[in-house]
């Protein structure tokens, strides 16, 4: 317990000092400038993984979330960018520890990469989306010591909505690119929602859009 409080205390303190969207592994991720904006890209399979951890050392539990509701706020904020998407009538969603649900910080190192490519599309003449979304809430205890000696204490959720984007073609990954949305609770949900899927629309989108903004810099 006294381990989890000063680690609580370190990561709301970081909380605090840094911006809310991150990304990690550059040197993992890949850029390739042989695609066009013009181009097609085409999305049929999701991965997406959502899990709960109580403290620093507890275990990773999985919890539910509606898939077609956390797809259709990603898809809202994609179709706002200059590309052409076609997205598949009928989406399937994948999620387990083979894919690295326990991968809770997205590492892009930790994602195998033939899976990635098992599950792009074969439609010809198309580039093909893999998304990774990856939802995650920590609940915390805290301590805040101020220099006169006093203090305060308590409890607090943190929240983290990852996005790994693949973007693959003729059997090669082209791009892949990943940024997480940190917040905490009271911050972005006042009405203290366990569910982090409903972070708001505007977060989402700047998500998304800075998850694939290198695509759109180098498209031709």
């Amino acid at each position: 317990m006294k381990s989890d409080i000063i680690s609580g205390f370190i990561i709301l303190t970081i909380s605090f000092s840094c911006t809310n969207y991150a990304t990690r592994q550059v040197k993992h991720q890949k850029i390739h400038g042989d695609y066009f904006l013009e181009d097609t890209i085409h999305i049929s399979n999701i991965i997406l993984c959502s899990s709960y951890q109580k403290g620093t050392k507890g275990n990773l539990e999985q919890y539910s979330v509606d898939n077609d509701s956390v797809f259709s706020i990603f898809s809202k904020s994609l179709r706002k960018l200059s590309l052409n998407i076609e997205i598949d009538t009928e989406i399937s969603f994948y999620c387990d520890v083979f894919l690295h649900f326990y991968n809770k910080h997205l590492y892009m190192s930790e994602i195998n990469e033939e899976v990635i490519l098992k599950l792009a599309s074969k439609r010809p003449n198309r580039i093909s989306m893999v998304p990774f979304i990856y939802l995650h809430q920590n609940d915390y205890n805290y301590v805040v010591v101020t220099a006169s000696g006093g203090g305060d204490s308590g409890n607090t959720r943190a929240y983290r909505a990852g996005i790994a984007l693949f973007l693959v073609k003729q059997d090669q990954i082209i791009y892949s690119r990943m940024f997480n949305f940190y917040a905490r609770n009271g911050d972005f949900y006042p009405d203290g929602s366990v569910d982090p899927s409903t972070i708001e629309q505007k977060h989402w989108d700047k998500l998304v859009e800075r998850t694939m903004l290198d695509y759109l810099k180098q498209a031709q």
